[in-house]
């Protein structure tokens, strides 16, 4: 598969989503809830890598289009998602679900102001990314595996250093979130890429690998590749190792969840309820959780080693 039908294949998946669109619903509201935010972080990550792999800096401009508006869908599913949590919370005091309510039609509102402004809604955008796209001198696929071995090695090594300059975590977001963002986009590439990576049995027997490979990881359909299709040659990354990605990135995203749900109580300026620690109190439990798993996954070296090899067809 051609680089140009990796792009393709998402902008119609966000071309048909907007066409699906209600005139009697808010725009910003049904975007949400169409999950239009995965094939806009898949652009994003096809951006991100040929932006990497290329010398085309239009392929930075791109990046950043389709970040402004996964940032802002993940702006207005944090505050709905966030509410309808806390809602369920025994004896959770009314001021803080009015102070997180009131951010929902805020973040409707920019969103479908984003999405105006930027001509994704009457397609002007998509058109324009579309003649561009065909401007491109892509890579033979060859040398464009080759290129892909490099990124995601690069990719990991940041993260590797990222983790090493923060071993302890003190805060959330620029700790726990982000150190979750660089673990997640390394699996968005992969499944981003339309079969260019593929998942290889090793062979090799680690034991400390089997707490990862729990039911929920191993079944679940985010873990499952695009199938290989045409390609002649395809990146090989370690089943195994993968699945403690994916552990990885789902047990942080619990801890950060809970962690901006304290955060939400925090901001709401009701920091304190019978029965409850204050929201810093209980944060600094979920930092040390996350220290914990991190500092035994990374011990355990199993990013480092996630790339089995390139595989020829």
């Amino acid at each position: 598969m051609k680089g140009i039908q990796r792009f393709e294949h998402y902008l119609n998946e966000i071309e048909s989503k907007l066409h699906a669109l209600k005139s009697d619903t808010p725009v910003g509201e049904q975007m949400l809830h169409s999950n239009i935010r995965t094939p806009f972080f898949m652009l994003e990550s096809l951006a991100r890598i040929y932006g990497s792999i290329s010398n085309n800096p239009w392929f930075d401009k791109l990046k950043d289009q389709a970040k402004a508006v996964e940032d802002t869908i993940g702006v207005a599913d944090h505050y709905v998602m966030g509410y309808a949590t806390l809602s369920t919370v025994p004896d959770i005091p009314t001021d803080v679900l009015e102070s997180v309510k009131k951010h929902i039609p805020e973040a409707y509102h920019a969103l479908e102001s984003l999405m105006s402004e930027k001509n994704w809604l009457n397609g002007k955008r998509i058109k324009k990314i579309r003649k561009k796209l065909t401007q491109v001198e892509w890579l033979k696929e060859k040398k464009e595996i080759q290129a892909l071995y490099q990124f995601f090695e690069k990719e990991m090594d940041e993260t590797i250093a990222f983790y090493q300059q923060n071993p302890v975590f003190t805060d959330m977001e620029n700790h726990v979130h982000e150190l979750r963002r660089k673990l997640r986009w390394i699996s968005i590439y992969a499944t981003a890429l339309r079969g260019a990576v593929q998942l290889t049995e090793t062979g090799h027997i680690d034991p400390a690998l089997e707490k990862y490979q729990t039911a929920p990881i191993v079944t679940s359909p985010y873990n499952q590749l695009p199938e290989e299709g045409d390609h002649k040659y395809v990146l090989l990354f370690d089943k195994k190792r993968f699945y403690a990605l994916s552990w990885m990135i789902a047990e942080l995203g619990n801890i950060k969840d809970l962690g901006l749900l304290n955060e939400m109580i925090e901001e709401s300026g009701h920091t304190h309820h019978e029965g409850w620690n204050p929201p810093e109190k209980m944060n600094e439990a979920l930092l040390g959780k996350a220290t914990e798993i991190c500092k035994c996954f990374f011990e355990e070296n199993h990013l480092a080693q996630l790339i089995y090899g390139i595989g020829k067809n």
